[in-house]
């Protein structure tokens, strides 16, 4: 188990590398001069100019710039912002939180309601529950998530008045903006559960254990569901990286003060330290992310190993 943790752990080494190098040729290789694109529609003399450019270290070889950038990076310093004059690291930290909150409600959201309904349709293959299940789930997949968001503020926000439509806070602030996830990503992962479980119900293993006269919900919540569950958790894993970059477009229909409006007033003012350090520390938690979820494989079956 050791050996294998280490593995993955090395593995992610050069996913890393790139993922700085990425972020670092932002900046580099944008079209134009990246301090006219920062200054754009603001007063500048060459002294500004040229202080700006010292500032980034663009008038250093690329080569040169790159490690400048990594040992910002090494010692948690991603420069400041061009519009706050605050540290990039600090801005994140205030508003990442807020994200990470509203990601992991509409994480925990969908596996919830994603692997009961299934489950639920997989048991009562054909039936009008598996009929009804599998065309709300059509139907969220297909669903714009900004459209979703609006459909709850105007039938639901507006007439629950304890539910705010705006804003961030508390826990109630939550609950639109995780529905509003959460009910989409719900969708894929119960399709994916449903198929899962159909597969393993025809198992042998299971028609063995059916005649041996187990119990039906012993049979299919701890020998099918267990094993049908290792290819969710794929599903899951990618799923948050989707909830991450949707709760950017949600925090913006909802006014919820995370790192989405964060990285949209930062885009709006061409305030480049900052997209760089967003998409950074959004890269970097996904990766992680990724690692957590390779992990779980060998939790949920020992068995598998990756040469």
């Amino acid at each position: 188990m050791v050996e294998y943790i280490s593995k993955r752990i090395l593995f992610l080494i050069p996913v890393l590398i790139g993922i700085t190098i990425f972020v670092f040729l932002m900046r580099v290789f944008v079209p134009g001069d990246p301090v006219d694109i920062m200054l754009f529609g603001q007063p500048s003399t060459p002294e500004i100019r040229e202080n700006l450019r010292q500032q980034l270290g663009l008038n250093e070889p690329i080569i040169v710039q790159y490690g400048i950038f990594m040992r910002g990076v090494f010692r948690g310093d991603l420069g400041n912002s061009l519009r706050s004059r605050q540290p990039v690291t600090v801005e994140i930290a205030d508003h990442f939180p807020n994200t990470i909150r509203l990601t992991l409600a509409s994480l925990s959201l969908a596996i919830i309601i994603g692997i009961f309904t299934g489950v639920l349709s997989a048991i009562y293959k054909d039936s009008w529950v598996d009929v009804l299940s599998m065309l709300i789930s059509l139907i969220g997949i297909s669903m714009p998530a900004f459209w979703l968001g609006l459909l709850l503020i105007m039938n639901v926000g507006v007439r629950v008045p304890w539910i705010p439509v705006m804003g961030s806070g508390t826990w109630r602030h939550l609950i639109l903006p995780a529905f509003t996830l959460g009910l989409i990503a719900s969708a894929i992962i119960a399709r994916m559960t449903r198929s899962c479980m159909l597969d393993v119900l025809q198992k042998e293993y299971i028609r063995t254990a059916r005649a041996k006269g187990l119990a039906e919900k012993r049979i299919i919540y701890k020998h099918a569901l267990r094993n049908a569950l290792i290819p969710v958790v794929t599903i899951v894993g990618m799923q948050f990286g989707y909830l991450l970059g949707g709760a950017f477009i949600i925090e913006i229909v909802f006014n919820y003060t995370g790192i989405g409006v964060q990285a949209i007033n930062a885009i709006m003012w061409r305030d480049f330290p900052m997209i760089q350090g967003i998409t950074l520390v959004v890269a970097f938690t996904f990766v992680m992310v990724n690692l957590a979820v390779d992990l779980l494989y060998s939790l949920l079956n020992p068995q598998i190993r990756y040469d």
